[in-house]
Order: C-alpha cells, then structure tokens, then sequence
C-alpha cells in the first residue's frame, strides 16, 4: 500500500513542476509582446504636420524652417510669440485654435467652440509620428508628417 501512495506524491509534485514552467513561459510570452507593442513603439521624427477640413488639406507647418503654408480659399490667421505659434483656423462651423511649440515639436488644439465639452482640446499633443487631433463637429483633422514626407508644389 505504501508503494501506491508514493507514486502519486511523486506525479503530483512533476505536475506542479510543469504548471510552474508553462506558467513562467505564457508570462515571459505575455512581457515580451506587452513591450514591443507598448514600450518600443516605431515612430518616426516629426517633421511638422498639415491640418485637413473635410478631408481637404488646408495647411501645412515644417518644424525645420519653421514655415508654413496656407492653401488658397481657406481662413487660417497665425500668430508668432518666439518659438510657439498660435493658428485659428477658422471653418463654416466654427473655429480652432492651435498651439504650435517649435522647440518641442508638438502641436496641440487648446480652444475651439465646437461643443459644450471641447473634446479635440483634452487630445494629446502631437510629438511624433504616431499623434493624430480630430474635431468631428468642425471636420478637422491634425496629422503629423514623418520624414518622408514632400511638401506639395503650388501649381
């Protein structure tokens, strides 16, 4: 009987063995993912961003020069205080204000009057590739522009 009691203590104890492997080796799968996907994430360096109404552009910023360009037919009005720019970018809706700091190259929208609850203005500053500002009510849309990018020639 004694025999019978031993063989089971010992299956149990490699069972326990192999749960802890399988355990250790789902979590290392589990932290390898978690940071390529969110602490190594791919981007590129910002160098500017254009803002789009309606799904056309309307303007463009370049960080490196710290130009820009406004596109025919459309109200946009820029302020320069040193190394940040304000732009309104007024649309038959309403209005837009953004913050343009050149030394940080970021962009953010920091009034509007779109909503009572002024959502694209609690978006993140865009700082890199991976940013993006919406204002649904007015149609606009904040993207950066990465690298390769090339500036369109005025026909």
């Amino acid at each position: 009987m004694q025999k019978k009691w031993q063989n089971v203590e010992t299956q149990y104890v490699a069972v326990r063995k192999l749960d802890v492997i399988v355990y250790a080796l789902v979590l290392l799968a589990v932290v390898c993912l978690f940071s390529f996907f969110v602490i190594i994430p791919k981007t590129e360096p910002n160098s500017g961003f254009k803002v789009q109404v309606d799904g056309k552009d309307i303007f463009y910023f370049y960080y490196e020069t710290n130009t820009y360009r406004i596109l025919d037919g459309y109200d946009v009005s820029i302020e320069n205080d040193g190394s940040v720019f304000f732009v309104n970018v007024a649309t038959e809706n309403g209005f837009n204000l953004l913050q343009v700091d050149t030394d940080k190259k970021e962009v953010r929208i920091i009034d509007s009057d779109c909503s009572n609850t002024h959502d694209c203005v609690y978006f993140a500053p865009i700082k890199d590739s991976n940013g993006v500002i919406v204002c649904v009510p007015h149609g606009l849309v904040v993207t950066p522009l990465g690298d390769g990018f090339v500036p369109p020639v005025a026909g």
